[in-house]
């Protein structure tokens, strides 16, 4: 019956056994304060480039743009984020494969 079922906890099947464990709280806090640094870092750099340089626009890969302290940190923190993320991924579907 239903009614006997509820509250039952779910036995894991053999399909359902994998090695992989889950992400856990402090490896994420650890990525986003990471992600939190470079962004500083790069509003620092943002703030102090144009002064140094002389200049306030910078070239990167062709694209040209504006050295402020906005602009530097969020580019520094999508990079971070953006690597962080791929190494993740590359690492979860990696540790699938047996060695055996």
């Amino acid at each position: 019956m239903l009614s006997d079922r509820v509250g039952e906890k779910r036995e894991p099947a053999a399909s359902d056994a994998t090695n992989r464990q889950p992400i856990r709280r402090h490896h994420v806090l650890g990525g986003l304060a990471l992600v939190l640094a470079t962004g500083f870092i790069g509003a620092l750099l943002g703030f102090l480039l144009p002064s140094l340089l002389g200049t306030d626009t910078a070239v990167l890969a062709g694209i040209t743009f504006v050295l402020s302290p906005v602009a530097v940190a969020l580019y520094g923190a999508i990079a971070v984020a953006t690597f962080l993320l791929t190494l993740l991924f590359v690492l979860r579907v990696v540790s699938q494969f047996d060695d055996a």
